[in-house]
C-alpha cells in the first residue's frame, strides 16, 4: 500500500518533528552535540523528502543513544512516510522495548 501526502501535510510534519525535537533536546541527554547534529540532520532530509537520508541519520543516532526517544519516533514516521507500516511498527516497538529496559 502506497501512502501519498501533500506537501502541505509534509511541511506540518516537519514541523511537529522540529518542535519535538526542541522540547526533547531541551531536556537534555546522554551523548550530546552529537546527537543533537545527527536528529537535525534527520529533521533536514525529512523536511526535503530525502527519507533514506533521514532513516540513516535516525539509525546513527539510535547507535550512540540507543534510549533516545526521538529517532525512534523519528524513524517510525518516516518508514509510514515510505508506506513501509511493518517497518514503522517495528521501530516503535523496538523504541519501546529498549527504553522500557
Amino acid at each position: 500500500m502506497i501512502i501519498l501526502f501533500s506537501g502541505r501535510r509534509i511541511c506540518y510534519l516537519s514541523v511537529i518533528l522540529i518542535l519535538l525535537f526542541t522540547f526533547a533536546a531541551g531536556c537534555g541527554g546522554g551523548a550530546g552535540a552529537k546527537v543533537t547534529k545527527q536528529l537535525e540532520l534527520a529533521v533536514k532530509y525529512l523536511s526535503e523528502n530525502k527519507f533514506e537520508e533521514a532513516i540513516l541519520a535516525y539509525q546513527e543516532v539510535i547507535k550512540i543513544d540507543p534510549q533516545n526517544v526521538q529517532a525512534y519516533k523519528g524513524l517510525s514516521v518516516t518508514y509510514y512516510l515510505l508506506g513501509k507500516t511493518d517497518q514503522a511498527e517495528q521501530g516503535l516497538q523496538d523504541g519501546t522495548f529498549t527504553i522500557v529496559l
